[in-house]
């Protein structure tokens, strides 16, 4: 995923962004890179800006590396793994999630199969 990127102008549209402190506060302008890919690691730098909720602070930045630990579907008519994985595929590539997802209530979770190459 090295070099990808993507961005939103106005909050929603398509992004949202929102920095806790408290509660949630929104931002307006997303700005994401993700700058390096090793295995189910990603490098990413995040700019926020537009304080929609007044907390004081116009733009923040981070800059993180994040682990992909996997894809949890939640569908309230979902009852079972299968149904939700089917579903999933509607929206994103499965390939190298686990087909045993640990359930949690209507929450199913599907995980990587292994180190991405």
């Amino acid at each position: 995923m090295a070099g990808r990127s993507a961005s939103s102008s106005r909050f929603a549209e398509p992004g949202e962004a929102s920095v806790y402190y408290f509660a949630h506060h929104r931002y307006d302008a997303i700005q994401l890179q993700v700058l390096e890919q090793r295995d189910l690691a990603i490098q990413v730098r995040a700019n926020v800006s537009g304080d929609l909720d007044s907390l004081g602070v116009e733009s923040v930045a981070a800059d993180a590396w994040l682990h992909f630990a996997g894809i949890t579907v939640a569908l309230s008519d979902t009852v079972t793994a299968d149904a939700a994985l089917a579903r999933l595929r509607d929206f994103s590539d499965i390939t190298g999630l686990t087909h045993a997802a640990v359930p949690n209530g209507i929450h199913f979770r599907f995980a990587p199969a292994g180190p991405m190459e």
